[in-house]
């Protein structure tokens, strides 16, 4: 069985079969390298987009605030 194998096991199979994996190794390392670059893009963008939401509603908040502070302060210098 093994000496059937050994004739098709020629220089020209060998450096296809290299050729092959090479082509396999490079195909996948470039499959890991695009996730991880668009995972950390999406990360980048959810981050900046929470971070001005958060601002906007805090600005919103804060005028909310001053605006009660002013309203509860005429109503003490009237009473």
């Amino acid at each position: 069985m093994f000496h059937k194998l050994l004739p098709t096991l020629n220089l020209r199979f060998l450096i296809l079969l290299l050729v092959l994996l090479a082509s396999i190794c490079t195909l996948v390392s470039s499959f890991y390298a695009t996730y991880q670059v668009q995972k950390e893009q999406l990360i980048n963008y959810t981050l900046h987009s929470n971070y001005a939401y958060a601002n906007k509603l805090a600005s919103a908040t804060d005028s909310f605030l001053e605006h009660l502070q002013g309203a509860f302060s005429s109503a003490l210098a009237t009473s």
